[in-house]
């Protein structure tokens, strides 16, 4: 043995193990390992190519092999380890047996007690509670931070997945994301998606909620898909065949009847056509049908109205024609054709 600054440090046996402060209970053929401070690797006996820092970091690990542990307390109740990486202050400090875990953070992946092998927590307060929990991926604050039984979910965001304590396979990205989900299957997507307070996502399975401020349609829906752009929500609901909008009387004002109708029908022009993409060779030569951007923007600059959203010419190198909205003039149309046939009905009958 020789000193450093008043301090052991020791070759032992000719392993290439060297202490900084020797552990007490120091006994065995243990190889390799760098430890330095205070009951660190305590009871190390026959581990080998361990990196143990900090005061009582590892200080339980008898036998384990290719461990980064740093911090004080951090990974203390260890036992029998295999290839962790545990950086920051009580960091994975109550986990008793794992292997693969990716713990950086103060306390982060502190509370773990069984089957956190294949754990990745970085940030603060990051996945601490978690009993049967597994291959989780957690970076930010305080994400997934009560988990008792969750596994295969990535949480991404400051308190992503928060308050989740059951649930499998979801995807959590952003600030609030999913807060309170505890189903199995979600994307949530987006600054508070589906946790804006109203209607945050709990128990529902199989959903994806898009957008900043996104929400879903109930607490406990599945099978939902929610696309939210700051104003209006997009949504499909299980089997549905169709997109659902919002179109509540409550948000809209000045409403009036629409006076296209019939003439405006009369003046589109259907078209047959095979796609020819400029830059893609997607479809190419398949046949469709539908309508022609410049056509229908030529039909509603004629009659001067660019409030039906039917052509949006906001990129000019390619025009897009939502032909949903021209659903309301067709009702108009239909509507005006039975008043020709009744009127005509009635002359038949006079």
């Amino acid at each position: 043995a020789s000193s450093l600054n008043g301090l052991s440090d020791v070759l032992i046996d000719g392993t290439s193990n060297y202490f900084v402060n020797i552990p007490a209970g120091l006994s065995g053929s243990p190889a390799n390992n760098l430890v330095i401070g205070n009951n660190t690797g305590n009871s190390l006996t026959s581990g080998f190519s361990n990196i143990l820092l900090g005061a009582s970091a590892g200080a339980s690990i008898t036998s384990g092999e290719e461990n980064v542990i740093i911090g004080d307390t951090a990974g203390d109740a260890l036992v029998l380890t295999d290839r962790n990486t545990i950086i920051g202050n009580n960091a994975a400090s109550e986990v008793t047996s794992c292997q693969h875990l990716l713990a950086l953070g103060n306390n982060a992946a502190r509370n773990m007690t069984s089957n956190s092998s294949y754990n990745i927590a970085l940030g603060e307060d990051t996945n601490t509670i978690t009993s049967g929990s597994g291959r989780n991926i957690c970076i930010g604050h305080r994400v997934l931070r009560t988990a008792s039984s969750a596994q295969f979910n990535t949480c991404v965001g400051v308190f992503a997945g928060t308050a989740m304590s059951t649930g499998s396979n979801n995807a959590l990205f952003g600030y609030y994301a999913g807060i309170a989900a505890r189903g199995d299957n979600n994307v949530l997507l987006g600054y508070e998606a589906g946790a804006t307070g109203t209607n945050d996502l709990t128990t529902g399975d199989n959903n994806v909620v898009i957008g900043a401020g996104s929400e879903v349609s109930a607490a406990t829906v599945s099978n939902e898909v929610n696309i939210y752009n700051g104003s209006v929500t997009a949504r499909f609901q299980g089997a549905a065949a169709a997109w659902s909008f919002v179109s509540d009387a409550r948000d809209k004002k000045d409403i009036e009847d629409l006076e296209l109708g019939l003439d405006f029908v009369n003046k589109l022009k259907p078209r047959k056509f095979k796609w020819d993409l400029r830059n893609s060779n997607v479809d190419k030569n398949k046949e469709a049908s539908g309508f022609i951007a410049q056509e229908v923007k030529e039909v509603l600059d004629e009659i001067e109205n660019d409030y039906t959203g039917i052509v949006d010419t906001n990129n000019p190198d390619q025009y897009t024609v939502s032909q949903a909205n021209i659903i309301p003039m067709l009702v108009n149309a239909i509507k005006e054709l039975k008043q020709e046939i009744n009127d005509l009905k009635c002359k038949t009958c006079q």
